[in-house]
């Protein structure tokens, strides 16, 4: 694809009305929005696509003029990876002579994208012929292979990976490590076809830490939503 080209981009959100963490969390109400909310309306500068199986998650999204395509139950139990569905979707776009150029992953568990951030993120793509993906990462604050720990079946506490000696380094002197955050993954087509949600020549998107958080818990949820009220207070002041 050439640069000067306009690519077409399909925004791609997966969901299933199952949660293992939060009861039917992609629905819940996030500072009086469903989760699901945050990242749609985040994705609308794409064609954005909801794939699920659940039939409330699909009446809502309908209710917003967004497409929805119901993928088959079994790939939406506990167990599943998000990857086949995401296949799964880009197989029925190529059926329909709608195949984008570029496929931007987004999980509804992370409201605090914005659309700057998909827009950014996509660029980045979009600029660089030789980038086959670009995927968002956040700062591992207080993470770092030397502070990871095993605790064996006796207690006993052992280094995870490499020693940091038997006393506490200072934060500050660490090289500075990232986590996918799983609210960004923008790929070449070519790459989800060829069986992997990113590539091998992929840039890193760093977000702030307010802004990669991905809700599996309780606690995260309150956060992300401490969050997103604090956001709105800023936008009206």
């Amino acid at each position: 694809m050439s640069s000067s080209a306009v690519p077409k981009v399909a925004g791609i959100i997966p969901v299933r009305g199952g949660s293992t963490g939060l009861h039917r969390k992609n629905l819940r109400l996030l500072d009086g929005k469903p989760l699901i909310w945050y990242t749609i309306q985040a994705a609308l500068s794409a064609h954005v696509v909801v794939s699920t199986e659940d039939d409330d998650i699909a009446g809502y999204v309908t209710s917003l003029n967004v497409e929805v395509l119901r993928h088959p139950p079994e790939l939406s139990t506990d167990s599943s990876p998000t990857f086949p569905v995401i296949q799964w979707v880009m197989s029925r776009l190529k059926r329909s002579g709608r195949r984008p150029d570029i496929c931007a992953v987004l999980r509804a568990t992370s409201p605090l994208r914005t659309d700057r951030d998909i827009d950014t993120a996509v660029n980045l793509l979009v600029q660089d012929d030789s980038i086959d993906s670009v995927v968002s990462v956040g700062p591992a604050v207080g993470i770092h292979p030397v502070r990871l720990k095993r605790v064996l079946p006796d207690g006993k506490l052992v280094d995870a990976f490499e020693s940091e000696g038997n006393y506490p380094q200072q934060r500050q002197s660490f090289e500075s490590f990232y986590l996918r955050n799983g609210a960004i993954y923008a790929s070449r087509s070519s790459i989800i076809e060829g069986k992997g949600l990113w590539g091998p020549n992929s840039l890193a998107y760093v977000m702030p830490e307010e802004r990669s958080i991905n809700i599996n818990t309780e606690f995260q949820f309150r956060v992300a939503e401490l969050l997103i009220r604090e956001r709105g207070a800023q936008s009206v002041s």
